[in-house]
């Protein structure tokens, strides 16, 4: 949730700044709305073999109003998650797989984000328990390293992949290197945060 003077927002659009005229900022005052942040979105994600997948980032974006996503945690060993939403609505779900971004459909997963669907959050908690994901999808990888003009390694610097209906994005390691998964052939843009 965001601060919003006299309460909270549920998007960042509605949110209040607060202005720093001093070394700090002291005695705010903030009432959070009744029913902010009390429902969750629960399930697990399995592989093809059916195997859990672990660890993977899961973040969801409310349908109405851009798409600053609600990071949740990792999923667990188990391939379980729960992300914890700010009020009742619809949300698109994505997962992201070794740079290969997944999202939420009904009957399974997607690549391409405009084919998504949304999970609807209405007064409960909602469950999406053992989700497969198909064995074709992110199926091809794009590995490389970045340097700079002088050959050094650039580390910890993120790498997005642009593809036809498609994003996917992760980091370079220490020496420079990276592995993008895609989910087809095809023509892909990449870009890097120097």
């Amino acid at each position: 949730m965001y601060f919003r003077s006299g309460g909270t927002a549920s998007t960042q659009d509605d949110a209040s700044s607060i202005t720093v005229a001093e070394a700090h900022v002291s005695e705010l005052l903030i009432r959070v709305q009744e029913g902010m942040c009390v429902y969750q979105v629960k399930g697990s994600i399995i592989k093809s073999d059916g195997l859990p997948l672990a660890g993977v980032q899961v973040s969801a974006c409310p349908e109405d109003g851009g798409c600053s996503p609600w990071t949740g945690p990792r999923t667990a060993d188990d391939g379980s998650f729960a992300i914890t939403v700010p009020t009742n609505g619809r949300y698109h779900l994505q997962f992201d797989f070794e740079g290969c971004t997944i999202y939420f459909r009904s009957d399974g997963f997607t690549t391409n984000w405009q084919d998504r669907l949304t999970a609807r959050v209405d007064g409960r908690d909602m469950h999406l328990y053992h989700r497969q994901i198909p064995a074709d999808i992110c199926g091809y990888r794009i590995s490389g390293r970045f340097v700079d003009s002088t050959g050094e390694a650039l580390p910890g610097r993120t790498i997005d992949a642009f593809g036809p209906d498609h994003y996917g994005q992760v980091l370079t390691g220490p020496d420079g290197r990276f592995e993008i998964r895609v989910p087809s052939n095809g023509a892909y843009s990449f870009g890097i945060n120097l």
